[in-house]
């Protein structure tokens, strides 16, 4: 009996030592070098704009030098109509883009879930737009579809007998919700895509052996199902839309007036045309905590639905 307990006691210690040699621990000095690496390129920057945004520092003045002011940046900030004017303008883009984009998002993945000749091919043109870079879209956009002479658009106007409309000058706020929308719907296709191709085709075939309709199977089988995955959209979503910048630089340049003038073009202005780095500084950190907390908010929000599911 002994020896046969110091055997099994031999092959459990053998087995857990063969367990701990497979396993790949990472080297401390690798973790440190990684934490390291990225504090230096997030953290330290961040932390170099709180301290300008304590300055009054003008690039315009430079005999002036770098004055300490603490927190008189924000309180001027809070006072400043265009400053409010540009965060309205934002939480609208983003809101109108959002929606949009979701919805058109999951109508072409619900399109894609079906199957028909070339759908593979037909998926990646769909999802090429948001390869393309933004400033290429955006000039694409710009001069050869919406530009009043010689723009795609106006060449229909032409065609038809009708005289071009200058879509950008009448409509700055709706062209870049258009131009942005093309730019974003892929991202959510792609996702909510993704999503349909693992829902059960069991609950599917149930339905339809019940006698539900295609609404109904929606409504009440696809949309539940794609929940998480559509708030997962609104999350990426919205982190990614708030700092908009080169539709809105490439366009309207802000424009007309402060219509399309948000928080990154504002700081942007305030930078590089105001060469007022401290006011600058104390509007980007505003636009990140922002998103900061706009991001924190929906996370609480899906983890308490996550609960309650």
């Amino acid at each position: 009996m002994e020896n046969t307990a110091g055997k099994l006691k031999s092959e459990i210690h053998s087995k857990r030592a063969a367990k701990k040699s497979n396993k790949q621990i990472t080297p401390r000095p690798l973790v440190y070098v990684s934490v390291g690496f990225l504090a230096l390129v997030t953290q330290v920057p961040f932390v170099l704009t709180l301290y300008y945004s304590t300055l009054n520092w003008n690039l315009q003045y430079p005999k002036r030098g770098k004055e300490f002011v603490g927190l008189a940046n924000y309180k001027a900030l809070f006072t400043n109509t265009e400053f409010l004017q540009a965060f309205i303008v934002t939480l609208k883009l983003t809101v109108l883009i959002l929606i949009l984009s979701l919805v058109l998002g999951l109508a072409l993945a619900i399109l894609l879930h079906r199957k028909f000749p070339g759908k593979g091919i037909v998926r990646s043109m769909l999802f090429a737009p948001f390869l393309v870079m933004t400033t290429v879209t955006t000039l694409v956009w710009k001069n050869m579809i919406l530009d009043p002479s010689y723009g795609f658009l106006a060449a229909l106007f032409k065609l038809f007998g009708m005289t071009p409309i200058d879509v950008i000058g009448n409509y700055p706020t709706l062209t870049i919700v258009l131009v942005a929308t093309w730019t974003w719907t892929p991202f959510m296709m792609l996702i909510l895509h993704a999503a349909l191709e693992s829902l059960p085709e069991e609950m599917m075939e149930a339905a339809a052996i019940d006698g539900a309709s295609r609404m109904y199977t929606f409504i009440y089988i696809v949309l539940p199902f794609l929940k998480q995955y559509i708030f997962i959209c609104v999350l990426l979503g919205a982190i990614m839309i708030l700092p908009l910048f080169g539709e809105i630089a490439l366009i309207t340049a802000g424009g007309p007036g402060q219509t399309t003038t948000n928080l990154s073009y504002f700081v942007y202005e305030e930078a590089f045309q105001g060469y007022s780095i401290g006011s600058a500084s104390a509007s980007g950190v505003v636009a990140s905590l922002v998103t900061l907390v706009i991001g924190t908010v929906l996370i609480r929000i899906f983890n308490k639905k996550g609960e309650e599911a």
